[in-house]
């Protein structure tokens, strides 16, 4: 049996598209699925949509949770494999209380009842914008404690292209690490090389050109069908943007002379920044310690994510600082990305696609947090920042030393080699945004084909 767990998200949309990337990977691979949502409700539509058919089931991660904890050496088995987890990050985001390791437990009794006995051939975690979610942090632990392989698919590390993860840190797999450390010591052949250099080159007028374009439709997209209540939290928040407008918009957007570096954010209440600081507060208080560790001479520029228009109550802090502190500028997600990449010293990223699109602009890239995502493997081409007395010493080695160019070509040529696109043939099969249609049942058969590729599924 294959696992996929589905967290709750999007609705019936989303359960849509679920189904479908599901019932192409088991008509490819022949095997029986089961499908695991995060609700009793998600289930039960999930099982009205798939209708009468006995090779993929459904259940939920707490179908009987209440009978399973009745189980007093049971739930004492699975508190030693659970203990310790990282459900820091998860509270820093939804406090639970008391009531998280009640859910948590359950969680973990009910999946460690379906990966028990080795009947799972592999679990594959099928929503990564759900990541670090508190149901994913409990299954991951539990299929490594039960030696089942784990995979989750993302596909915004180089837009258009799928690849699939080891793990929610977006860790690459083994063949990946193997692929760039050969690439690395030998250097590229010509051939591969010029693949890499065509690439780079496509990506970059995507970037400069067709991205661009894309954030700012998005951006301007206006909602159907708002109810009254929305109406008032729209009225109130528009009052506190007025006032911010007011104190900080001379602030915002400010003109950037000198050197720089650039610290890129995501969007607000994004689960990743939370997961990838473990030495820092907030996103306020990694900028505050960006600007104290900058080298003689240099400024820092925060730029936001191009979903993140000002004035946005949640960015206050950090208006205040460009206001306030010499040296610190904030652009708004409206601004160009790539302009301020282009021009800084290096650049500083904690939890997005925008540290390897970085890498494509040749730049130095400075990663935060243990789990620096998409580089948390020996020798990444990245400084990783483990902590706040490693931040100076890193915006030094960016001023010194030119980025590590090899480097950063192995790690092109790698995520070229082991990713793929389910998006079809075609000019925007390594650039484009949209999924289009039926783009969830390309996604199983990659995911199929990967799965083959490492000897999971036959």
């Amino acid at each position: 049996m294959d696992l996929f767990y589905f967290p709750r998200r999007g609705g019936a949309r989303a359960l849509a598209k679920a189904r479908e990337m599901l019932e192409a990977f088991v008509g490819l691979s022949g095997h029986p699925a089961l499908a695991c949502m995060d609700s009793s409700r998600d289930a039960q539509l999930f099982r009205e949509a798939l209708g009468p058919r006995g090779d993929i089931r459904v259940t939920h991660s707490l179908e009987g949770a209440e009978e399973l904890a009745r189980d007093g050496a049971a739930a004492a088995a699975v508190r030693r494999w659970l203990d310790p987890v990282p459900w820091n990050a998860y509270a820093a985001v939804e406090p639970l209380g008391a009531a998280l390791a009640d859910v948590v437990l359950a969680k973990a009794l009910v999946f460690d009842r379906l990966l028990r006995g080795g009947g799972v051939r592999f679990v594959h975690f099928g929503d990564s914008m759900a990541f670090r979610c508190l149901g994913a942090l409990v299954l991951e632990r539990c299929a490594a404690h039960h030696g089942t392989p784990f995979f989750m698919a993302y596909s915004t590390a180089l837009k258009g292209r799928d690849m699939v993860y080891d793990n929610l840190l977006h860790v690459p797999g083994r063949e990946f690490v193997r692929h760039y450390a050969e690439a690395r010591a030998q250097g590229l052949p010509p051939g591969r090389r010029a693949e890499v250099e065509r690439y780079v080159a496509r990506y970059r007028a995507f970037q400069d050109g067709a991205q661009k374009e894309h954030f700012r439709s998005k951006a301007g997209r206006s909602r159907a069908g708002v109810s009254l209540r929305q109406l008032l939290r729209d009225c109130r928040a528009g009052l506190a943007r007025a006032g911010l407008r007011r104190r900080y918009g001379r602030a915002v957007d400010a003109p950037v002379s000198g050197p720089y570096f650039l610290l890129v954010l995501n969007k607000s209440h994004n689960w990743l920044t939370n997961y990838a600081l473990p030495f820092w507060e907030d996103v306020e208080h990694l900028a505050r310690s960006a600007w104290m560790a900058l080298p003689p001479g240099h400024s820092l520029v925060v730029k936001d994510h191009p979903l993140t228009a000002f004035p946005d109550p949640g960015r206050a802090g950090l208006y205040r600082m460009a206001r306030d502190l010499p040296g610190f500028a904030y652009h708004s997600g409206g601004g160009d990305t790539w302009a301020l990449v282009d021009g800084a010293a290096g650049v500083l990223f904690n939890c997005s696609s925008a540290g390897v699109e970085a890498l494509v602009r040749g730049k130095h890239v400075v990663a935060f947090g243990g789990g620096a995502v998409f580089f948390d493997f020996p020798d990444a081409p990245v400084h990783k920042v483990l902590g706040p007395g490693e931040l100076p010493g890193a915006l030094r080695a960016c001023v010194e030393r030119e980025p590590d160019a090899a480097g950063i070509m192995a790690y092109l040529d790698a995520m070229l080699h082991w990713s793929g696109s389910a998006l079809g043939p075609g000019a925007r099969d390594e650039v484009g945004l949209a999924h289009g249609d039926g783009y969830p049942a390309r996604l199983g058969a990659y995911i199929h084909s990967i799965l083959q590729a490492k000897g999971i599924v036959s």
